[in-house]
């Protein structure tokens, strides 16, 4: 087979076809996962600073925040999409949306707070389970 310019253009326009489209279809999935991890952290740390206040609506010491929240300190607090989406039932299929293709009861965030347990004082590790 003789090899001219005419083939090596047509393969190298191949190629690069096929880098184009692996490059787009790599960045469309990681975009996907970053906005699924994004917003899940938002909903989990929403949920988690309304949990702080409740503490101290009810007027808890500092003393008792600290030995409630670090009871999750090793651990955390772990809660399902499915969970975090019935905190406000009025919102649930609207957060749900957010979330096609993943499995609502195995996509999870997990909530670990640390000293010294103020409203901000904690990190969000998002597990995905989507498609």
């Amino acid at each position: 087979m003789k090899i001219n310019k005419k083939n090596i253009f047509i393969i190298v326009l191949v190629v690069i076809a096929v880098l184009v489209g692996l490059y787009f279809l790599i960045f469309k999935m990681d975009s996907k996962k970053y906005k699924y991890t994004k917003e899940l952290k938002k909903i989990a740390s929403e949920y988690y600073e309304d949990y702080y206040d409740r503490f101290e609506k009810f007027n808890y010491t500092s003393d008792q925040i600290e030995k409630e929240l670090s009871k999750y300190k090793e651990n955390g607090r772990k809660d399902t999409l499915d969970t975090l989406s019935r905190i406000d039932v009025t919102k649930t299929d609207e957060i749900l949306s957010k979330f096609e293709g993943c499995n609502i009861h195995n996509t999870n965030a997990i909530v670990y707070p640390y000293e010294p347990y103020g409203k901000k004082d904690y990190k969000v590790v998002i597990t995905l389970d989507c498609e």
